[in-house]
């Protein structure tokens, strides 16, 4: 018997949608094809990567940080994926070891989701205490308990700029 799409939590049918259309892993460590150790598969490709992001979702949203408002564009996303892959461009690999992977999944759209949160390819933008950050969650190996998240702290002074990116590890629920 098969299951649909509609019979499917809605997390796991985003984590789906977002596999198809970039090609890259968001599964969790269940998927034998994501969990592997080494290089990124060489079966994904990004012949599936949304190519007119602009359409794909709202042209601005705002985040409420602190006792601000921010609104940020479509174009705030590009400015900020150019910002990010100049920064890991110029990161020292061996002070990075995710290094290549974080540069691949930087590759790809900038769009801002119907949730209104503003993505680059699998990173996704957060305010938290400290300011915005980008985040990117590291496929965990299978029966993993914890898996490898990185934060790249970025600012707006006349142009977006990452200040930092550093790993933090974030327990799996089981």
């Amino acid at each position: 018997m098969s299951v649909g799409m509609a019979s499917l939590p809605r997390s796991r049918v985003a984590k789906l949608l977002l596999c198809v259309f970039t090609g890259l892993p968001s599964c969790n460590s269940s998927c034998r094809t994501h969990a592997r150790p080494g290089p990124p598969p060489k079966t994904h490709t990004m012949e599936h990567t949304m190519t007119d992001a602009d359409e794909l979702g709202p042209k601005s949203t705002t985040i409420d940080w602190g006792d601000s408002r921010i609104t940020l564009t479509v174009e705030d996303a590009k400015a900020m994926n150019a910002a990010l892959l100049a920064y890991l461009n110029a990161a020292d690999a061996s002070q990075m070891p995710d290094r290549d992977y974080l540069i691949q999944w930087s590759q790809g759209p900038a769009w801002i989701d119907v949730d209104g949160v503003v993505r680059i390819n699998i990173w996704a933008l957060r305010a938290e205490d400290e300011g915005l950050v980008l985040t990117c969650r590291m496929p965990a190996a299978e029966g993993a308990r914890e898996r490898k998240e990185y934060v790249a702290a970025i600012v707006r002074d006349d142009v977006w700029r990452v200040t930092n990116v550093h790993a933090k590890y974030v327990r799996l629920r089981r």
